[in-house]
């Protein structure tokens, strides 16, 4: 009976610790708009939130909802891991032509001026862009940035890094 005490005290003392530690991991994104406390159940429904509307790995990319830039994503990393974490949400996306993932993307890209020829040029690319049946978010990057650059108005419009 001692023995299961311990286990018992264990696991309730993790669970003090968790619920008033500084939650660094989760401190962003939608669900800290309406869970703002420090405890157990703040932070799980912030982590339900935040897994539902998807929005949290888009907040850590760009440093929105309330997120600052994730320490992996630096400037020069910043369209490689964009696109690794989104090369789903992309392929669909980028087939149709819209949606907030390759909206974002463009951002990424360095098309902030006129998003819409850079969506719209991606959309026209789509068979070159997405050349195999299961394509790395490196060669996708690859090729974007080759459809950029011979592109006669992206590649003036787009800032590549």
């Amino acid at each position: 009976m001692g023995f299961f005490k311990v286990i018992i005290m264990v696991i309730l003392f993790s669970f003090q610790n968790f619920a008033q530690a500084e939650d660094g991991s989760a401190g962003c994104g939608p669900g800290w708009y309406i869970f703002k406390d420090y405890s157990l159940v703040s932070a799980t429904s912030r982590g339900i939130i935040n897994q539902v509307t998807g929005l949290a790995p888009i907040g850590m990319t760009f440093g929105t909802s309330g997120c600052d830039y994730h320490s992996i994503v630096e400037k020069k990393h910043e369209q490689i891991h964009f696109v690794k974490e989104n090369l789903d949400q992309l392929e669909v996306e980028l087939a149709v032509g819209k949606g907030h993932y390759v909206e974002q993307f463009a951002s990424v890209m360095g098309c902030h001026q006129k998003p819409s020829h850079f969506i719209n040029t991606m959309k026209k690319s789509y068979d070159k862009l997405f050349n195999k049946s299961s394509i790395k978010s490196s060669e996708l990057l690859n090729n974007v940035k080759n459809a950029i650059k011979g592109h006669p108005y992206l590649s003036k419009e787009c800032a590549l890094i």
